[in-house]
């Protein structure tokens, strides 16, 4: 409860401010980079499948812990068929990025999933409609070049 309290009132505190929610992202994005280094890590120790194991179930407890003041609110659903399905496609991306990860090296497989806008903007128009504007689909294709180049330097 403390936890959950604490999170919230981070959230709550960067709700309506640019600079704050840029840190939060910028957290964000080191907590990924130390959770894909911790993977790496743990893959080339105890395995893949217990890394994978061991990601869940912490991620669980820390959900339960975070969640458990509201749990009735937060299961309710009215989509419960798109919500098991993004979790199901989550947890299949985590198992092969783990999997990946133990045969490659980090700066590659960061910069195969900076592909990731590419295809969410094309699953975006596929899915629901929306068209990319001119903009989008420069900086896709910035982001494209720049990922093709980062696993060019580390081919050779």
């Amino acid at each position: 409860p403390c936890a959950a309290r604490s999170m919230r009132a981070v959230i709550a505190r960067a709700s309506g401010n640019k600079t704050k929610a840029i840190l939060l992202m910028l957290a964000t994005v080191f907590l990924f980079s130390a959770m894909d280094a911790t993977a790496k890590a743990l893959s080339q120790q105890i395995g893949t499948v217990p890394t994978i194991w061991a990601r869940y179930l912490g991620q669980t407890l820390l959900v339960i812990i975070l969640v458990s003041p509201r749990l009735k609110t937060v299961m309710r659903t009215r989509y419960p068929k798109l919500q098991l399905a993004r979790s199901v496609f989550l947890m299949c991306a985590t198992i092969m990025f783990f999997f990946a990860i133990s045969n490659m090296g980090l700066a590659e497989a960061s910069a195969i999933m900076s592909t990731n806008p590419l295809f969410i903007t094309i699953g975006a128009a596929f899915f629901l409609g929306e068209i990319p504007t001119v903009r989008t689909l420069i900086g896709g294709a910035i982001v494209i070049s720049a990922a093709f180049y980062e696993m060019a330097i580390h081919r050779n």
